[in-house]
């Protein structure tokens, strides 16, 4: 196990998931999602949250990548970090932008509507808007 695993308290399958990437250090080693489940037996969803947790509560050096080979890897240089960042920076505005549309299209506006009718009939719309 890597150094960077010793140095906090993790669970079983947060050791299992490290002990994997530790060996997929750099981006042309990223190991698959599905290579990951098939490793532990953790099912993917699972291996998905527990890389997210490990980045975010953790702050492991974890980079992701959907080009060959995909998967997740070990960031072993600034470069992989800034493509990192680039790539989650370009995914989070894609986000928003199609969030906005909900605000929008003009079908926002009769949802909406019916939404409040619905809850005032219930008794349950204080006067704000949805």
């Amino acid at each position: 196990m890597s150094a960077i695993a010793e140095e906090i308290e993790m669970t079983r399958e947060e050791k299992q998931i490290t002990e994997i990437l530790t060996e997929a250090s750099g981006r042309e080693r990223a190991v698959s999602v599905a290579a990951i489940s098939r490793s532990t037996g953790i099912n993917e969803r699972r291996v998905r949250q527990i890389v997210k947790h490990l980045i975010e509560r953790h702050q492991f050096p974890i980079g992701s990548t959907t080009t060959v080979p995909s998967g997740y890897y070990i960031i072993t240089d600034n470069e992989e970090r800034i493509m990192v960042r680039k790539s989650l920076l370009r995914r989070a505005f894609s986000i928003l932008k199609r969030a906005s549309v909900y605000d929008k299209a003009g079908w926002v506006g009769a949802i909406t509507g019916q939404l409040e009718l619905e809850l005032e009939k219930e008794g349950l719309n204080s006067g704000r808007h949805i």
